[in-house]
């Protein structure tokens, strides 16, 4: 009797393990493919990733004292995978609102035979178009050069 009990506790645990982990698969299939996609990813929230993350860790944690395999196996999955959502969200997040800095900086309308601003400032062209890196000093560098001329004009 005392076998059976083991064997559906164990079962039991490792299916409860196999949901911990596919529970957080379709969130993180979608955040992979729209990461480059702000507006897909606006409604990730960041506070509930982290609360996750910190359930998971604290499950890890109790499962370690206790000496629970089951317990904590979907932590050391999960962990990553929050960890992963939630700089790929932050980084939409920020190349957003980089984006939207220098969308303002075109004009909608030109007077006839003017030149968009961005004809002369290459990577602010390429940061209009392209996965933006608010790190990357070149992009701080045009950004900065933008908004002088912006001022100056």
């Amino acid at each position: 009797m005392e076998y059976v009990v083991q064997l559906i506790t164990e079962a039991s645990g490792f299916l409860a393990s196999i949901t911990g982990f596919l529970v957080w698969l379709p969130q993180a299939k979608r955040v992979w493919q729209d990461r480059k996609d702000p507006a897909r990813l606006a409604g990730v929230s960041i506070p509930t990733q982290v609360l996750s993350l910190a359930g998971n860790v604290l499950w890890l944690v109790h499962a370690i004292g206790i000496g629970s395999f089951w317990l904590g196996a979907p932590s050391v999955i999960n962990v990553p995978v929050i960890l992963l959502t939630v700089y790929l969200v932050r980084r939409s997040q920020t190349a957003a609102i980089v984006n939207e800095g220098l969308q303002a900086l075109v004009p909608e309308e030109l007077p006839d035979g003017e030149e968009p601003v961005l004809a002369d400032m290459p990577v602010l062209e390429a940061a209009l178009t392209a996965d933006v890196d608010p790190a990357d000093p070149e992009v701080a560098s045009a950004v900065q050069h933008a908004e002088d001329f912006a001022r100056a004009v």
